[in-house]
């Protein structure tokens, strides 16, 4: 192997390892603005989704909806998982721009070991939060879903 070729892989290995955060801008709640009518909005939000691979749960197929959802599933394996939950909801703000309102919640839900487990004991209902910034496998996906949103001409603003 050329030896830049491996230093390049180290570098790009360790600034990896180094980043434990999503820059604050990218962490929901978020606004994105589009200069386009809600019907534009709805069907560039709907092509950067599918871009970004994220699955398309509610408000995708009726025309007239204007909040569309998504859910994934993150951290498999180990001893729990969370459900993420991202909802955009699609509001006309004047005559030619759209604000589309990203939101983000995380429901966690642990798996019940059965190795002495105490059957007694009260069960462990899930919990819901906001997603936080050093949540990096949850905020991926919406990472992804912003690059495309961006590249759509939309503008992304931290929702105070």
């Amino acid at each position: 192997m050329h030896p830049r070729l491996i230093l390049a892989s180290c570098a790009a290995l360790l600034d990896a390892c180094a980043t434990t955060r999503i820059p604050a801008r990218d962490v929901p709640p978020l606004t994105v603005a589009f200069p386009v009518g809600v019907d534009s909005t709805r069907a560039l939000v709907l092509g950067a989704m599918r871009a970004a691979q994220l699955p398309i749960d509610g408000g995708g197929s009726d025309p007239s909806a204007r909040t569309i959802s998504s859910s994934y599933t993150v951290r498999r394996g180990g001893i729990g998982e969370s459900a993420v939950r991202v909802r955009l909801a699609l509001e006309p703000d004047g005559a030619t721009v759209t604000l589309v309102a990203i939101e983000a919640v995380a429901t966690d839900r642990g798996r019940s070991l059965s190795v002495g487990a105490d059957r007694n004991a009260p069960v462990q209902r899930p919990s819901t939060r906001e997603v936080g910034g050093n949540d990096i496998e949850a905020l991926r996906p919406v990472q992804r879903l912003l690059r495309q949103l961006e590249s759509l001409g939309g503008q992304v603003s931290k929702t105070p």
